[in-house]
């Protein structure tokens, strides 16, 4: 039986819970035309307790992948870009990128955000599938545990790369 997106979103939801993730599903609307799949990351000395990871499916893509399922994994970080972000953070993320075992920091112009954003592809079977999600879910938390509020900082230019990566473990990688 060939699950839909919002039947495998829900399954996704039901194994990230039992993994201790606060999940909530959002369906397809007129204004969001995709079904997703809001996970809490939750963070230490992050000022809002944390950050929503959103997982959707990626559309019309099963035809073009023999059966196969593209999702995307999206995290804002912030939209309160400082007006000179742009060179010190550019550099930053591709330091992080460069080493990092998911690809996926970035910044989106338009509306100017500072984000993480991976796809994966996914095995026909949901079996196969749950163990991927869950196991890239825990990755990106560590991500943004690791990262996300030092670039955070250098985002909204509150501290230099320097500043803000001083006590980070991997701070002699970034500059």
């Amino acid at each position: 039986m060939e699950l839909n997106d919002l039947q495998a979103l829900s399954k996704f939801s039901d194994a990230l819970a039992a993994e201790g993730f606060e999940v909530r599903i959002l369906e397809k609307t007129q204004e969001r035309p995709y079904d997703v799949l809001l996970i809490f990351l939750q963070l230490e000395d992050h000022p809002a307790g944390g950050l929503q990871l959103e997982l959707s499916f990626i559309p019309h893509m099963e035809e073009q992948l023999s059966g196969l399922s593209l999702v995307q994994f999206f995290v804002g970080l912030t939209e309160n870009l400082a007006p000179d972000y742009a060179p010190e953070l550019q550099q930053v993320v591709i330091n992080i990128n460069r080493f990092c075992p998911l690809v996926g920091f970035g910044i989106l112009s338009q509306p100017a955000m500072l984000c993480f954003r991976h796809t994966v592809m996914l095995p026909a079977r949901l079996e196969d599938s749950l163990p991927l999600v869950v196991q890239t879910t825990w990755l990106i938390n560590y991500l943004m545990e690791m990262f996300g509020k030092n670039l955070t900082q250098v985002a909204e230019g509150r501290a230099s790369t320097a500043q803000a990566f001083k006590a980070n473990p991997f701070a002699h990688l970034l500059t």
